[in-house]
C-alpha cells in the first residue's frame, strides 16, 4: 500500500475512534505506555517493575526508518497513558502524525534522547551506547513518575538499578576499547556513532546514507580506497539491512563481516542490556581480531533484575 493512502486512513481511524476513545487517565489496571522501537520495551519494563503494561509500535524486523503505521496503531496510542520516543527524528515524520492522529497531548509523550549531546547531524540512534543509556533511563522513571505518582518511588529505585548494570557495562568495555590497536571500521549505515564517539572508535565510512539503500559503484570504490588505505579489516552489516555492497567489500579486501544489531530481534537480545552487551562483545572481538565473535555473558542484565 502507498504511503499516502495508508497515513489517509490512518488519520480517518483517527478522526472516528477520537469520539468513543476513554479518557487516558481514566485506564483502568495497569498504566499503558507505548515506545516506538523494542529496545525500549524492556527498558520500560525493567524501570516500571511490573506497575505498567507495554506495546511497542514499530513491529520485529521493521527498522524505524522505513515503518509504515497501520490502522491500528492509532488506537493503540489513543489508549496510552504514556508514549515513549526516542527523539532526535527517529520517529520522523510517521511519530508525530500518529500523535496528532490520535490526539495525544505533549505531556504524554516522552523523548529519552532530551539531555544526550547530539553527534552535528543529530544521529538518533543514541540507545546504542550505555552511557547514553544512563540519560534515557532518567527520563523514564521520571515521566513515568509523572505518569503514576503513587509509584514514583519504585520507578527511581528501579532506574537506578538498571544504571548501575548499565555503568558497570560502560567500565568493562572502556577498558577494552582503550586496549585496541586497531580501531576503525565499515559501517551499513550510521548506527554506532554514539557507541564509537563513547569509546575511541572510528565509523570511517557508511554504506547505506539512506537505510535500505545500496551504495553507488563510485562510492563503493571511493569506500574500497579508505579500507584499503588505513587497513580496516572490519565491516559491521545489520540484520534489518541489505548486504551486498558489504560482501563486495569484503571479499576486496579480506575484512570481516560482523553482525551487530540496533533492535535485537534477529539476534534473540531482546532484553536492552543484553542487546548492549551483546553488540559490545561482538564489535570489540572483531576488532581485536578475535576468533568468531559471540554474544557477550554478562552479569549487567542479573543486577538490574535483583536491583
Amino acid at each position: 500500500m502507498k504511503r499516502g493512502l495508508l497515513l489517509v486512513l490512518v488519520l480517518a481511524l483517527g478522526v472516528v475512534g477520537g469520539c468513543r476513545r476513554p479518557a487516558r487517565n481514566q485506564t483502568a489496571g495497569k498504566p499503558q505506555v507505548v515506545v516506538s522501537i523494542l529496545p525500549l520495551k524492556s527498558l520500560a519494563e525493567r524501570v516500571g517493575d511490573g506497575r505498567v503494561s507495554v506495546s511497542v509500535l514499530v513491529p520485529p524486523g521493521v527498522s524505524p526508518h522505513t515503518f509504515e503505521p497501520r490502522p491500528q496503531d492509532v488506537e493503540m496510542l489513543q489508549h496510552a497513558r504514556l508514549v515513549v520516543f526516542v527523539g532526535l527524528g527517529l520517529e520522523h515524520p510517521w511519530g508525530e502524525r500518529l500523535l496528532k492522529s490520535a490526539g495525544v497531548p505533549p505531556e504524554a509523550v516522552v523523548y529519552l534522547a532530551r539531555g544526550i549531546t547530539p553527534t552535528p547531524d543529530s544521529n538518533p540512534h543514541v540507545w546504542l551506547s550505555p552511557r547514553n543509556g544512563r540519560r534515557m533511563v532518567q527520563n523514564l522513571a521520571e515521566a513515568l513518575a509523572r505518569t503514576d505518582p503513587s509509584h514514583a518511588d519504585l520507578y527511581r529505585t528501579r532506574a537506578q538499578a538498571v544504571i548501575r548494570a548499565l555503568d558497570s557495562l560502560d567500565a568493562v568495555y572502556r577498558e577494552r576499547f582503550s586496549r585496541l590497536q586497531q580501531r576503525a571500521f565499515v559501517a551499513t549505515h550510521a548506527a554506532w556513532v554514539y557507541l564509537a564517539r563513547d569509546y575511541g572508535l572510528d565509523q570511517a565510512a557508511v554504506l547505506q546514507h539512506k537505510p535500505g539503500e545500496e551504495p553507488s559503484a563510485r562510492q563503493v570504490a571511493e569506500i574500497l580506497r579508505v579500507m584499503r588505505q588505513r587497513g580496516i579489516r572490519v565491516i559491521v552489516v545489520e540484520p534489518q539491512l541489505p548486504e551486498k555492497a558489504a560482501w563486495v567489500l569484503a571479499r576486496e579486501t579480506g575484512a570481516r563481516i560482523v553482525r551487530l544489531d540496533p533492535l535485537g530481534v534477529a539476534t534473540g537480545h531482546t532484553d536492552y542490556l543484553d542487546l548492549l552487551a551483546y553488540n559490545l562483545e561482538t564489535l570489540w572481538k572483531a576488532l581485536a581480531g578475535e576468533g568468531s565473535p559471540e554474544p557477550a555473558d554478562t552479569t549487567a542484565g542479573k543486577e538490574a533484575d535483583h536491583g
